[in-house]
């Protein structure tokens, strides 16, 4: 097998050691997937998405093949909450049913998943999804406000963005484009 051969099929881009229950979170951008892994037994405990083993539920409460698509910053919030900047690229399958999402029309967001490994699933608790022009194929970040709000880091766009819960855009900082990028 040649250089060409290979491809990048694993791409880590978050990884955290939680001290309090001596575990790592691991995202896979490239399966789709996070990880929680036990340190001192380096065993999976579960893992969500594309690859996991947690049955998972869209925002509308239906089963979904995955939760996120080649996503990057995944936050733990508490025991069983992570906020996830969705780049939605590469989606197999359509935001709302239907047929694969064309790489030309993706829309990245941020998506807050919930995790109960002991009822063996996950579901998107909440979720915003920023206009087509926002969209990025890669990098991007959200984060959880003090005040409950989400910051949306959205690097091609060169925006940060942040959403209240109940979806409406609070504040909005747009930097010039070709001279700075927002990453985290």
């Amino acid at each position: 097998m040649g250089k060409r051969d290979c491809i990048d099929w694993m791409h880590g881009n978050t990884l955290f050691w939680d001290i309090e229950h001596d575990a790592i979170y691991y995202n896979s951008r490239s399966l789709d997937t996070f990880y929680k892994i036990n340190k001192r037994t380096k065993a999976v405990e579960w893992s969500v998405g594309r690859m996991g083993t947690l049955q998972m539920f869209d925002v509308k409460g239906q089963p979904s093949p995955s939760l996120f698509y080649h996503a990057h910053s995944v936050d733990k919030q508490d025991e069983h909450t992570f906020m996830i900047f969705d780049n939605n690229y590469n989606n197999r399958h359509a935001m709302h049913g239907g047929s694969r999402v064309s790489n030309l029309h993706f829309r990245s967001g941020l998506v807050e998943v919930t995790v109960w490994p002991e009822r063996g699933t996950a579901n998107i608790s909440w979720q915003w999804y920023a206009p087509r022009n926002y969209s990025a194929v890669y990098n991007g970040d959200a984060d959880l406000l003090p005040n409950g709000n989400v910051l949306g880091t959205f690097p091609q766009a060169t925006t940060l963005t942040e959403v209240s819960r109940s979806g409406e855009v609070v504040w909005e900082l747009r930097l010039p484009p070709d001279r700075l990028t927002p990453y985290r």
